[in-house]
């Protein structure tokens, strides 16, 4: 918040006071002050035509009082400074370029937020938080691109509906149509996808354990008892490939690889 409140006093020194009225310039003094509650009543009062061309600085002001006292996104605020987008020089161009840049970042509005701040470090050295939120909103927007990815991806190799009950989906898909899978399911749903993917419950007590990631870890498979693998009838060739499940009835996680030996 102390970031962002500097960044707001930044932008109200830097955008100056000329034209404007007599209720936005108390604002900004209110605003500069850290008095959020009494910058965003002069604020509010300050929309008016004679104003205009600060609609986009008001609006996404008015916003930031919101979410430094209540710790709320108004969306409204947010996209009004958006379509009040307005600059007549560089300076001017570099606040609005990061203005929007939040605005999006804030409405959780993440590839949107990254073309926006790629912009802005087209044109201006991005500072330590700004650094930081950029780097942030691209971690956002790839967990949300994966997510969106795995979902298909579990449609296309386990072959059933995602359910209820089937949650967090990280997926990696490997050389040869191998892949590694982890979510949290309940046990019907286990069931459903070892009769689907035509395995049968382990014997051997071997485990492939795969490459290691944060949603994949050695230890927890390491402790696992309920572990399902591809049969192996008379013909079926030693090499693979084949697909191992190991299930977690603790917290209900499943974890599910395919491999060639």
């Amino acid at each position: 918040m102390k970031a962002i409140t500097i960044f707001g006093i930044i932008l109200f020194l830097a955008t100056g006071i000329y034209g404007q009225s007599n209720s936005l310039k108390k604002a900004h003094d209110y605003f500069a002050k850290g008095e959020y509650e009494l910058a965003f009543l002069k604020y509010d009062k300050s929309i008016k035509k004679k104003n205009q061309p600060y609609f986009e600085e008001i609006y996404f002001n008015m916003a930031e009082c919101k979410r430094i006292l209540y710790d709320t996104i108004i969306w409204s605020y947010y996209r009004n400074c958006i379509n009040y987008q307005y600059y007549q020089d560089s300076l001017q161009r570099i606040n609005s370029y990061r203005r929007i840049a939040f605005s999006y970042y804030y409405m959780s509005e993440y590839e949107s937020a990254m073309l926006w701040f790629k912009r802005l470090k087209s044109i201006e050295q991005l500072d330590s938080n700004e650094i930081r939120v950029y780097k942030h909103t691209i971690i956002k927007f790839d967990s949300i691109n994966a997510l969106k990815n795995c979902n298909q991806f579990f449609k296309t190799r386990i072959g059933i509906e995602i359910t209820e009950d089937i949650k967090e989906i990280n997926c990696i898909e490997l050389y040869s149509l191998n892949y590694q899978m982890a979510f949290y399911c309940n046990q019907k749903t286990l069931t459903k996808i070892v009769n689907k993917l035509d395995l049968e419950q382990d014997t051997l007590h071997y485990i492939y354990f795969g490459t290691e990631y944060l949603w994949w870890q050695y230890s927890e498979l390491e402790s696992m008892k309920v572990v399902y693998r591809t049969k192996r009838y008379p013909n079926t060739h030693g090499g693979g490939p084949w697909i191992e499940i190991h299930y977690n009835k603790g917290i209900s996680k499943l974890f599910i690889i395919r491999y060639d030996l």
